[in-house]
């Protein structure tokens, strides 16, 4: 006889929410983190820039994306946003480059935050995956973020970088 098991949004239990995540800016410092590889539409400039506002700002902040140098290849009219992601602007506040899957539940655990700024999206799985590792989320406010992340995450306008920081500050 087949016999069920629940998945519970389709993520498996190796993401279940731990109590070994870090407490909230553990040594004083927001620790930011976007899962991704890059499309055109996936806008890491906007984390870039919040995160750049929030230390301008004197709270002291830090990003990791997980887009590669070699990701932009496919996309000619893009290779700006890597220029502007590896500038001197961002240099102290953005990191850039992969989180292989496998090790991503034990690299949820340092972030504070998972933030999610794409423009559109075909699959949402880091979300998932981070809702349920129990990270809080802040996505752009698209309906296809509120569809998968529903009351579970908070929104900020999309492209916005002065809301995203303003919506990472309130949380504090």
């Amino acid at each position: 006889m087949p016999t069920s098991v629940v998945n519970h949004l389709g993520v498996g239990d190796r993401f279940s929410a731990t109590d070994n995540c870090r407490e909230r800016r553990e040594g004083r410092q927001l620790e930011l983190l976007y899962v991704s590889v890059f499309c055109s539409h996936k806008d890491p400039i906007t984390l870039a820039e919040a995160t750049q506002l929030l230390n301008d700002q004197g709270f002291k902040t830090k990003a990791r994306i997980t887009i590669e140098a070699q990701d932009f290849e496919p996309w000619p009219s893009s290779r700006g946003e890597l220029q502007a992601l590896k500038s001197e602007r961002y240099a102290d506040c953005v990191d850039i480059g992969r989180i292989e899957h496998r090790q991503l539940i034990d690299a949820l655990k340092p972030y504070d935050t998972f933030v999610f700024p794409s423009m559109a999206e075909t699959f949402d799985f880091p979300m998932v995956e981070a809702m349920r590792a129990g990270i809080l989320l802040i996505v752009s406010d698209i309906p296809i973020h509120q569809e998968i992340c529903g009351d579970a995450a908070l929104y900020f306008e999309m492209s916005n970088p002065e809301d995203l920081a303003a919506q990472l500050k309130d949380l504090d």
